[in-house]
């Protein structure tokens, strides 16, 4: 004999009129959801409310949340938040492709559940933010599963679900909003120049770690007062100005304590300064600054200037070792004495740089013949010299210091076996009025008009020489030298459309120059054949 079960005539979802009433009680929920939350115990509320409406034994949102995943277990006895199991919250997973809810597989069910209802959190953008599960115990909860996934009770659930979506979507808009927050904060108390921000009411909103090393004053006293209260600033005319106005360039700062700083002020105006803040970013321009990059600067030349000696040692040390007989080694023996030379020379620099970074290099000028020096020098270098062709005018004497001729003629033979790996090298020396000038062409690519004086500069290359191997300080060294020895540096197009960089330096007395003293009013020495 077959017993029918009573059908639940009297319970709410049952009924039309329940399901709406239900439906409706769901709609006014979305206000329990808190806005700004961004934990799991927030949602509780809203999981209490809705198993109550709902009439469900249980209730889970399970929701992975910046703070973790989490699961919400509302149940009669009462609601709380705790971590997600291992293995999921359902049996054996409940695949869904509906965004509405859906009902659990019995299969699926957890331990306990006689019937249960899935609904799909998703964010406004349409982003999975999670799953809602409610669950029934007793025989009646087929009817209130199938009641709860019915066109009345589905669209209330939906919204519901959205309100939970929402939140999600919130609570990570907010965790990566103080994750930005916090990565630029680190940023700029981090930075090497100062930075300030200020209100539209002109008051100090950000005043970071350099801010507060330079001018003494700490943030926390900073914040929330006006400049003029912190520092004064001041022109190159010694005349006042204003942050509040955006001032550019060289300025002058006096902290409280009377301390003068010349800085570069890089300002953020604002059209409309009653509505936006204004950036201000201050660069130490003082006089040790300036002296740490000249330090920097000289030993990355240093570096440089050592490396190619080092390479023609290398280089012809290995040609001894298969060069026979004895008195062939010669010339490689003399280049690499050259070498050495050089190295010393270089090295001499470097203690007398150090002591004193802005003195000009010291060059040990005396008469020098040009043939032989440059001979000499094109001979010291195997990989050029083949390629190479050497025009002195005969008997010029220039008044130089050879060591540092040989250094920029070696320096400019590197580039031209760089960036002009084929064609001839030519290298001619003349008379110029009271000058000698060394010429050094190749047939390479050349360097445009407008970057000839930018490949002077330290560090800068030319767009399309970057991929080879160098680091920009060629050109820049050797200008520097010239300098050193009263000379000049000249770049020019060569007659085959490549680069001519001219050596200008003043004739020795006997080809013509001035006569040089050595400082005590004595003439230069004789000439020297290097």
């Amino acid at each position: 004999m077959i017993v029918a079960r009573p059908f639940p005539l009297a319970a709410p979802l049952i009924t039309w009129r329940g399901a709406h009433h239900t439906a409706w009680r769901l709609l006014q929920l979305p206000h329990l959801v808190a806005l700004r939350g961004t934990t799991a115990r927030d949602l509780v509320p809203l999981a209490d409310h809705v198993r109550r409406i709902l009439q469900a034994d249980r209730l889970w949102i399970d929701i992975d949340l910046p703070s973790g995943p989490a699961v919400i277990d509302a149940r009669p006895g009462g609601s709380a938040e705790r971590p997600a199991p291992p293995g999921g919250l359902l049996r054996s997973g409940c695949p869904v492709r509906s965004e509405g809810p859906v009902r659990i597989p019995r299969e699926a069910l957890p331990g306990g559940w006689r019937s249960g209802v899935l609904v799909p959190l998703r964010a406004p953008d349409g982003r999975h933010a999670g799953r809602l599960l409610l669950g029934w115990t007793g025989w009646s909860g087929r009817w209130a599963a199938a009641r709860t996934t019915g066109a009345v009770l589905s669209l209330a659930l939906i919204s519901t679900a959205r309100s939970i979506g929402a939140f999600w979507a919130n609570a990570w808009a907010v965790h990566e909003a103080e994750q930005k927050r916090s990565k630029l904060k680190g940023a700029i108390d981090h930075c090497d120049a100062a930075f300030v921000v200020l209100t539209p009411q002109d008051r100090v909103a950000v005043w970071n770690a350099t801010m507060a090393k330079l001018t003494g004053v700490p943030a926390e006293h900073a914040v929330g007062r006006s400049p003029g209260e912190l520092f004064t600033l001041t022109d190159k005319d010694g005349l006042p100005l204003s942050l509040a106005d955006a001032p550019q360039g060289g300025v002058e700062l006096t902290t409280p304590s009377g301390r003068r700083l010349w800085l570069e002020v890089f300002s953020s105006p604002s059209a409309d300064r009653s509505a936006h803040p204004m950036t201000a970013l201050f660069v130490d321009r003082s006089a040790k600054r300036q002296l740490e990059d000249m330090r920097q600067l000289m030993l990355a030349s240093i570096h440089h200037e050592l490396r190619d000696p080092l390479t023609m040692i290398r280089g012809h040390a290995e040609l001894l070792e298969t060069m026979v007989p004895a008195e062939d080694a010669q010339p490689s023996l003399e280049a690499i004495v050259q070498a050495v030379e050089i190295m010393k020379h270089v090295i001499g620099d470097l203690a007398h740089l150090d002591t004193d970074p802005l003195a000009p290099s010291a060059a040990q000028a005396e008469a020098v013949e040009a043939g032989p020096l440059l001979r000499r020098t094109v001979a010291g270098v195997p990989s050029a010299a083949s390629r190479t062709t050497v025009s002195p005018e005969p008997g010029l004497v220039l008044h130089a210091d050879p060591i540092r001729v040989r250094e920029c003629v070696l320096l400019i033979l590197g580039n031209a076996e760089k960036y002009a790996p084929k064609g001839r090298i030519t290298i001619t020396a003349r008379r110029d009025g009271g000058c000698g000038v060394i010429a050094i062409a190749d047939e390479g690519p050349g360097i445009p008009a407008d970057e000839r004086p930018r490949v002077l500069r330290p560090y800068y290359r030319l767009p399309t020489t970057r991929d080879l191997p160098g680091s920009g300080l060629g050109l820049h060294i050797a200008d520097r030298m010239m300098k050193a020895m009263d000379g000049r540096l000249e770049l020019s197009e060569s007659a085959s459309g490549g680069l001519e960089v001219a050596l200008w330096l003043p004739l020795a007395p006997s080809d013509g120059g001035e006569a040089p003293s050595d400082g005590d009013g004595r003439p230069a020495e004789e000439v020297r054949e290097r």
